[in-house]
């Protein structure tokens, strides 16, 4: 009776301490959450105020909010913070340590089966174990997978202390029979432990320093304050400003259990080998269950009310565009209509483009065309984009047989760059013909490519009459500025000779340019005017050749 008694007071003291443990929580909040959004808006981040609670409803996933994935509509996001002791439980092991699984049973005893998780630390997935769902993990590392734990531990540890300050409750237990000395956080706490000599950090018997201590009274017993093994523990716990569970029996100095606040979780330090190594056996057993449980139900501070809180979200439709293009290819110089659906107002990326109408793209090349739609209901927009080949035409030469040409005589013209060719006047391309006015004449072809496109090209064309040839019957070198040289006439001239002679046959003057002409001098000085006689010899651009005879009189 008096043992019923006693369990039931050291239970309503342990409510008294849960008690004055409470944080009770006016509100809690969120942000991050715009009013409205469209569905091809970006994904947005959400903050919770407290930290550690989950966010529900359309389009959430895990912190963000999908407008894509909630779909149009008005939606209801919600923030919960959930009571902490109300989670998933996780057990990592390297291992059964020391070929036992008696740490697992006392999982089953404390949670029951199906209540838990076994993972390996080599498959433990730690964004899933250590998260806001998560209550309680129990972290073991003994034997000789001592550094396989370390290692796990010193790569995530930032994540663990991180979680355990959210609410989470940790024990970090291991018995190593590897390595030295595990620096382990949370303020500076270490594991010690050494392989060389057992009776520095090695328990035989330990003792629970307090008789009232929660673990002691249950909700499995019986329990002992005062327990044994062969080890009992492997390992002591130094720094941190822990506060001491359990010790070697009347030595102080050696810490093989502890546990201290971070946050608002609660971690426990130990060195404890497996259950199966300690007695009494039983006693054990149910203490490390015990202290599981306790773990469990005990965050350092507890929100104690239904923590949530609501917000509105409405997800409009963004308009689904359809940009068209009458054509995928044109020429150089030929238009393209453009034309978008889907919309209210559109502008493209070419400020000079109008929807449904005609556009003349600047440039070949590949012309990208990018129209931007607008709902002016919602304000949602989207996009579309076409592209257009424009295929520059090609490059149109022209060969002629002659640049000048005498009346009557024929004329060659013929195009290259291109398949086909069409001339003005008629012209046949490659085709001989005779020109008709004399004058200068510009012709133009238009070629045509394999694919359609077009070009043109000009060649301007100097026609002559090469039959008005002959010498002037008089000229007067007076210095006046009129008729003062005496010069061949005509026209299309290839090669001429032209020879002037006094009345005594004497060669006075003579030419091969029709551009140079007699002066009427002779060896520099002035000749008196009489008639002179002269003989023109000429060979024509038309093939015609002449040789022509006459008078000239030079008058002063």
């Amino acid at each position: 009776m008096k043992n019923s008694l006693l369990f039931k007071l050291n239970l309503l003291l342990g409510c008294v301490f849960l008690l004055a443990q409470k944080q009770v929580i006016a509100q809690c909040t969120f942000s991050g959450l715009n009013v409205a959004y469209c569905t091809n808006d970006s994904i947005n981040v959400l903050t919770g105020d407290p930290e550690g609670g989950i966010f529900s409803g359309p389009g959430i996933e895990g912190n963000t909010f999908n407008p894509a994935i909630a779909g149009p509509g008005i939606h209801t996001i919600t923030y919960d913070i959930p009571l902490l002791d109300d989670g998933q439980k996780f057990m990592i092991q390297t291992g059964n340590p020391f070929g036992s699984s008696d740490n697992v049973e006392t999982m089953h005893d404390a949670f029951g089966f199906g209540e838990w998780a076994l993972t390996s630390i080599s498959d433990a997935v730690v964004g899933t174990i250590f998260n806001s769902a998560t209550s309680f993990v129990y972290l073991e590392g003994s034997d000789t997978s001592a550094q396989e734990f370390y290692e796990f531990y010193q790569t995530n540890q930032s994540i663990i202390e991180n979680w355990v300050v959210e609410g989470g409750r940790l024990l970090v237990n291991a018995a190593p029979n590897e390595g030295n000395e595990m620096e382990l956080g949370f303020g500076g706490v270490t594991l010690n432990y050494t392989i060389s000599d057992y009776s520095l950090t090695h328990t035989w018997d330990v003792t629970v320093l307090d008789p009232a201590f929660p673990a002691l009274l249950g909700p499995i017993s019986p329990t002992s304050a005062v327990m044994s093994g062969e080890y009992y523990s492997h390992a002591i716990v130094e720094g941190g400003d822990c506060t001491p569970i359990a010790i070697e029996t009347g030595n102080p100095l050696k810490v093989v259990l502890a546990e201290k606040c971070w946050g608002l979780g609660r971690v426990m330090f130990g060195g404890m080998t497996a259950v199966n190594w300690h007695s009494p056996d039983t006693a054990a057993s149910n203490w490390r269950s015990n202290l599981y449980i306790y773990l469990n139900n005990n965050p350092c501070e507890i929100i104690d009310i239904d923590c949530s809180t609501s917000q509105n979200v409405e997800v409009f439709m963004a308009p689904t565009i359809l940009l068209t293009s009458t054509e995928s290819e044109i020429c150089s110089g030929e238009s393209v209509v453009l034309t978008s659906t889907g919309a209210d107002v559109y502008s493209f990326n070419e400020t000079e483009i109008t929807n449904g109408l005609p556009y003349f793209p600047p440039s070949s090349g590949i012309s990208t065309f990018i129209v931007t739609g607008i709902d002016t209901i919602s304000g949602c927009q989207n996009t579309d984009t076409v592209n257009v080949m424009v295929i520059a035409g090609p490059m149109i030469t022209i060969t002629a047989s002659d640049s000048i040409l005498c009346i009557g005589s024929e004329l060659i013209l013929t195009g290259s760059g291109a398949v086909s060719y069409v001339w003005d006047m008629g012209i046949v391309d490659g085709i001989a013909f005779i020109p008709e006015n004399i004058d200068s004449t510009v012709y133009t072809v238009i070629g045509t490519d394999s694919i359609g496109c077009t070009n043109s090209a000009s060649f301007t064309l100097d026609l002559i009459d090469c039959e008005a040839i002959g010498v002037p019957s008089a000229f007067s070198p007076n210095g006046d500025g009129n008729n003062d040289v005496l010069l061949v006439k005509g026209l299309g001239f290839k090669a001429m000779h032209f020879v002037v002679y006094n009345r005594y046959g004497e060669v006075v003057f003579e030419s091969w340019d029709q551009n140079y002409g007699w002066n009427g001098n002779f060896k520099s000085t002035p000749l008196n005017p009489a008639v002179y006689t002269w003989t023109l010899q000429y060979d024509l651009l038309n093939g015609a050749s002449g040789l022509q005879k006459g008078n000239t009189t030079l008058i002063r």
